[in-house]
This record gives structure tokens, sequence and C-alpha cells, in this order.
């Protein structure tokens, strides 16, 4: 299995510019910036999906021993995905950027999430495997919890956004549990907690 780097290109264009595919083009061979991830990356999928699945070449063998998309998850089922098939085989970055990502606001990511599908991933996984690689090799499981209350806190500031006040809070105190010292957590669920006491109807 391999995948590629890519560009992440915010715009509400169907299509990039030339003058942008020039200049990226010609910064294409910089190994160096778009170097990533590679071989056994168990670890590094626990603490990012850093696999995009537009970029992916895989081998059908991998669906066979792997499984394939978990239909059940609106958003995540490539993570789940890759962390399922990171643990029978390794999975080689191109340090090139091959694809670009374009980012706006219609966009699935851009919404209010329904669930926090970062955390219910690689929480399945961590349960299932725990932080090892098939290599030997091990995850910061200190960093993972650090992540994981990082994914917590974005989920309960979406929510805080949007007005959804319990949700918000109970989020802010999943991010102090994966981490207590995760600040961005504890801040988040103050200002839920302070807009629920001005808005008791919303406790």
């Amino acid at each position: 299995m391999t995948y590629t780097a890519w560009q992440v290109w915010a715009s509400t264009e169907p299509e990039p510019a030339s003058e942008y595919l020039a200049k990226l083009t010609a910064d294409a061979g910089n190994t160096a910036r778009w170097a990533g991830a590679s071989g056994w990356v168990y670890p590094h999928l626990l603490l990012d999906c850093v696999v995009w699945t537009s970029t992916v070449l895989v081998h059908k063998s991998v669906f066979l021993e792997a499984g394939v998309f978990d239909p059940t998850l609106r958003i995540g089922e490539d993570y789940d995905l890759w962390l399922r098939a990171s643990r029978i085989t390794p999975i080689l970055r191109v340090p090139r950027p091959l694809a670009l990502y374009r980012m706006h606001p219609a966009s699935i990511t851009q919404s209010v999430p329904e669930k926090n599908f970062r955390a219910l991933v690689v929480g399945r996984a961590i349960r299932q495997w725990g932080y090892a690689s098939p290599d030997g090799s091990v995850a910061d499981q200190r960093v993972v919890s650090n992540a994981l209350a990082k994914s917590w806190s974005d989920y309960a500031g979406a929510h805080l956004d949007a007005g959804n006040l319990p949700a918000a809070r109970q989020a802010g105190v999943e991010a102090l549990r994966k981490d207590w010292r995760h600040t961005s957590g504890l801040k988040v669920w103050v200002k839920a907690a302070l807009k629920s006491l001005a808005s008791p109807s919303k406790w």
C-alpha cells in the first residue's frame, strides 16, 4: 500500500489557477518538505490520519484481510480502514504532492460534527491493538492521550459555537478525562458552563 503527499487548497473555485499549479509543480521535488510517515505507520495513525484516501494505491489483498469501509461511520471510515491496514502491511509514502485537498465552506469537514469520530475510531483501535505496531515500535501513550483530548476540545468548541451547550460541556469533560493537563478542554468547558448558567434552559 502507498499514498502520496498532498497540498491543502482553500478555495471556492472548482479548478486551481495555472499559476498555482506551476508553483506547486516547481516545489514538488523538495522531498524534505513533502516527507511524512512511511512504513509501519500505526503509531503515527493513532495521532492523526496521515493517509489521505484520494492518494492511496493499495493491492486488493489488503482489503481481503483488513476488510473494507465501515458504513456505520459517517466520517472517519477511511481513517478506520487505514488503521486496520496498518496492522497487516507497511504503508509507504511518496514524498511528492500529487493531489489537491480542496477546503471550502460547504465541506462536510467544516460542519458541526454529530459525533467525535476521531476519538471513536482511534479509541476502537487502541482497545483492539493497544499502542504497539507490528514492527515493535510503540506510540507514546501520553502523546496519544493529548491528541485525543484535543479532538474532544475541538469537538466541544464546534458545539459551543453552534450553541449546543450540553454537548460542549460533556465534550470538555471528555477532553479532561483523556488528559487533565489539556487546558483547552478546561477553557471550553468553563465557557460552556458560564453560558449555560446565563441561559438555564440550555443546561
